[in-house]
């Protein structure tokens, strides 16, 4: 009769990969706490990719991870093995599922390092490259010929309110602004002491 193992046994063949707690996957850890040492091809239809039944089970045991990605993984875990053997199917059908378990949990966990790894030298790539363009950008507008109208506004970089006589910078309404050279001449309006002064009579 095969040995029954403890939930928690179980759980401990998944080494550090994170389970999902809820009713569903504690039905499929209970499966393996009762049958972990029956080999994964042990069922009444034999099947040449049995393995695979217990690889996607196992897989939707962990946190996030959609069914979109059950072919992406389970490619990635053939491919490892494929290359060692060539029956690969038949070394799998024939582990137990406790040994099977423990081997998804050991492989998975590298590949899921090697993604992270891969993802954080992309992301460092991407923002080399962003840093290498501000470069480039910068360096090209510093030896850009700048032309200038009659204002006195750079063209192509800022353009002229008539309303307030002043360039102003795109992208910087609030910054410095630079006037015109247009002079606003403002009337001078008479005092009205000078108005309604007396003037004392002198003989």
């Amino acid at each position: 009769m095969p040995q029954s193992y403890k939930l928690e046994e179980v759980k401990k063949w998944f080494g550090k990969l994170p389970i999902i707690d809820n009713p569903r996957i504690n039905r499929h850890l209970q499966s393996l706490s009762n049958y972990g040492d029956n080999p994964v091809n042990s069922t009444a239809k034999k099947s040449d990719t049995a393995w695979h039944w217990i690889f996607n089970e196992c897989l939707s045991d962990l946190e996030n991870i959609n069914n979109d990605s059950v072919e992406h993984y389970r490619g990635k875990f053939n491919e490892r093995y494929s290359k060692f053997t060539s029956d690969l199917n038949v070394n799998l059908n024939t582990m137990t599922k406790k040994d099977f378990v423990e081997l998804f949990a050991k492989t998975m966990d590298d590949i899921f390092t090697e993604e992270e790894q891969q993802e954080e030298q992309q992301e460092e790539k991407r923002k080399e490259e962003e840093r290498r363009a501000a470069i480039e950008k910068s360096i090209e507008e510093a030896n850009r010929t700048k032309h200038f109208d009659d204002d006195g506004c750079e063209i192509g970089k800022e353009e002229f309110n008539t309303y307030e006589n002043r360039c102003v910078v795109i992208g910087d309404r609030g910054g410095s602004k630079k006037k015109s050279n247009k002079r606003i001449r403002r009337k001078r309006r008479d005092s009205r002491r000078n108005k309604t002064r007396k003037y004392k009579k002198r003989n």
